[in-house]
């Protein structure tokens, strides 16, 4: 058996092309990764296993064995390169330094190897599985190396196998880390139009001179990214107190003041799931929460849970009115399995895009229903917006329902527009605005619609509608500017391939919705001085009081250049933890969340 000197020597002569930067790396190791979201330990040290000097590994027959192993990415003949998810950087990798081994020329000295099973091993607090890097079968091959190394042999092609495994592995993890697991343009059924982070480089990890401080390096920072790991880990914890049983619901609502067999049972649930925050110590069971209902003979709703259940509801979403209806019931009976998955996936989708730390923009959140004016990573802006209707059904006779879904987008909000006109889009003319026309010959009128024919304003008492067929109108409908305009005084544009917008509204009854889906797409916005506020701080040639002046004056239409264009988000996230440290849920209210389930366990 060679000494450990005479093995070094060897494979510097091999390196000696290669530049130092991986020599370090080969030989070397790095030192334990700092910050990997790991509850264990990686092995720091390079001292075979258990004490015991493992036998050295020979650079030529390692050489030699990693070239029998590497068949060409093009060899069909093959069916080795479709057991990798990385073959063609692995290939490319080992063929440019020589089929040379990166993890394992030194089987005393494993530290970069098990720094980066540590991170695979704890993967799962990304949302992530170990074993889709392949962690059982890693930890089987170095095993079974090890252990023959400790009895004196090198098992070369098995050794070689771990080689490209691990550096298939470590793409495979760097590459989902900074990208994520998939690409959402190929995910939904509509278009994902939000900014993607640049591809990172599939391959970097492996000619990186420092493997750990490089995972230290691409660990998700962002404070949303952070909280949503905690919560996953609180989802996690409070699951192994045990599952979830079903309360039924019993097929009707429990109204404040009745009675009902099942509240001892709900509030126990509500208290066993206060836990959901990312504060919470040692999670208890639910059978460890007590119940005033439990006394014999106390069924009656009363005021102290009808608060209780209104705070769980506004945790998830929903109308906090304390009324136990079937939304609550399924809340209360959501699987620990399902949340953490719910979790999963916003982790996920936080992975594609990361939010600016700096700068101002504005960000909706779909199925929260709430627009966020943000500040250097700081919301200083809060406010209610109704969103598209993700079918409406049509009350015309041959109509089926359309769908009106606020897209995922984003943009740069770049002008107000001050008591606008409404131009109805075709979609809405031909399934809507006709039908009430049609109906009532003073609707248009009393809406303030005009009707134009290829520009020139026609009566519209002059048109005889049941001569049309709505799918082939030559009419366009403008509405004016002024009280009841579907986009009330003022609205604000940013770029987009959807032609939305968001915008006042006269309809202020939805803001007291909690499910506040209602809109044709665009996005309405409860408090639009407040946005006037936010966008125009810091301008010198327009500001509040002037918009305040200018529509009390008149409602003439007046565009406003924006001095300092603010970006716009348009997101959708289901799951969020909010400044008190509780975890939100909402519901999928456009089932993106469930076409991303399929396609996030089917890639796991």
């Amino acid at each position: 058996m060679k000494t450990g000197e005479e093995q070094r020597a060897r494979i510097f002569g091999h390196l000696r092309f290669i530049p130092a930067i991986l020599i370090a790396t080969a030989l070397c190791g790095s030192t334990l990764l700092a910050s990997c979201n790991l509850t264990g330990k990686a092995k720091t040290e390079g001292n075979g296993r258990d004490g015991v000097t493992l036998a050295s590994v020979d650079a030529e027959k390692m050489q030699a064995a990693l070239a029998a192993r590497l068949v060409a990415p093009t060899d069909s003949t093959s069916s080795f390169p479709r057991q990798f998810r990385h073959y063609d950087a692995v290939y490319s990798f080992y063929t440019q330094r020589g089929r040379l081994p990166l993890w394992t020329a030194n089987l005393n000295a494993t530290r970069d190897m098990d720094t980066l099973l540590a991170c695979i091993d704890h993967a799962g607090a990304h949302g992530f599985e170990p074993d889709h890097f392949g962690a059982a079968r890693l930890h089987r091959l170095k095993d079974q190396v090890l252990n023959a190394a400790a009895a004196g042999r090198v098992e070369y092609d098995s050794l070689a196998m771990l080689e490209l495994r691990l550096s298939d592995a470590a793409v495979s993890y760097a590459s989902h880390l900074q990208d994520g697991l998939l690409d959402p343009t190929k995910v939904f059924s509509s278009k994902y139009e939000l900014p993607l982070r640049p591809r990172a480089n599939s391959g970097e990890i492996l000619r990186t001179a420092d493997i750990a401080a490089f995972l230290r390096g691409i660990q998700p920072a962002e404070p949303r990214y952070l909280a949503l790991q905690k919560a996953l880990a609180t989802v996690r914890a409070l699951a192994k107190t045990g599952a979830v049983t079903p309360i039924p619901f019993p097929g009707k609502k429990i109204e404040p003041g009745a009675f009902s067999p099942q509240l001892g049972a709900i509030e126990r649930r509500i208290k066993y799931l206060s836990q959901l925050r990312t504060t919470v110590g040692q999670m208890q069971p639910e059978s460890s929460f007590s119940s005033r209902y439990d006394a014999s003979g106390f069924t009656k709703y009363d005021s102290l849970l009808v608060k209780t259940v209104a705070e769980f509801q506004r945790s998830h979403g929903l109308l906090d009115d304390g009324v136990l209806g079937d939304r609550t019931f399924a809340a209360l009976n959501l699987t620990h399995e399902e949340r953490a998955l719910r979790v999963s996936l916003t982790l996920e989708r936080a992975r594609w895009l990361h939010y600016p730390g700096v700068g101002t923009y504005v960000r909706v959140n779909i199925p929260e229903f709430f627009l966020y004016g943000v500040e250097n990573g700081t919301a200083t802006m809060r406010m209610k917006v109704c969103t598209g209707m993700r079918w409406r059904s049509m009350r015309i006779k041959g109509q089926p329902p359309i769908n009106y879904q606020t897209p995922i987008v984003s943009g740069t909000i770049s002008h107000m527009v001050l008591n606008p006109t409404w131009s109805v889009p075709p979609s809405i003319a031909v399934r809507e605005t006709y039908h009430e026309a049609k109906k009532d010959s003073t609707y248009l009128r009393r809406h303030n619609y005009k009707v134009l024919l290829n520009n020139e304003v026609v009566p519209s008492t002059s048109i005889k509608w049941k001569d049309y067929n709505p799918d082939k109108l030559p009419f366009r409908f403008v509405q004016d500017p002024g009280q009841g305009n579907a986009l009330g005084r003022i609205k604000f544009m940013f770029n987009n391939p959807y032609d939305i917008y968001l915008h006042d509204t006269p309809k202020r009854a939805p803001f007291k919705y909690a499910t506040r889906s209602v809109s044709h797409g665009c996005i309405r916005i409860e408090e639009p001085m407040r946005m006037v506020d936010f966008l125009l701080k810091g301008a010198t040639k327009w500001d509040r009081a002037k918009t305040d002046e200018y529509l009390a004056a008149t409602r003439t239409t007046k565009w406003i250049p924006l001095e300092n264009r603010i970006p716009v988000y348009v997101d959708y996230n289901t799951v969020w933890v909010d400044d008190r440290g509780v975890v939100q849920f909402r519901e999928d209210i456009y089932g993106k969340d469930a076409e991303l389930k399929r396609a996030f366990l089917a890639a796991k």
